[in-house]
C-alpha cells in the first residue's frame, strides 16, 4: 500500500492573462498571473483606473474566463 508520488505542482497551476482592448477593438496583453481571483482583482482596478475594458484568458487553452466592463 505504497502512496503514489504526488504530480508535479506546475501540472495543475493555471497562468491567466489579463488583456486590455484599445479603441480599434483590438487585444493587448497588459500582466499576467497564477490566481484567477487575484487578477479578476487586478483588472477591476486597472478598469476603474482607465476606463477600458478588460479581458481574462486562460494562457493555456486561450479561452475567455470573463470580462471587465467599465
Amino acid at each position: 500500500d505504497r502512496i503514489p508520488p504526488s504530480l508535479p505542482l506546475m501540472e495543475f497551476i493555471m497562468k491567466v492573462l489579463i488583456q486590455v482592448q484599445i479603441n480599434q477593438g483590438r487585444w493587448f496583453s497588459k500582466s499576467s498571473g497564477n490566481n484567477e481571483q487575484m487578477c479578476y482583482r487586478r483588472a477591476e482596478q486597472y478598469c476603474r483606473s482607465d476606463g477600458r475594458r478588460y479581458r481574462l484568458i486562460d494562457a493555456d487553452t486561450k479561452q475567455v474566463l470573463d470580462i471587465i466592463n467599465p
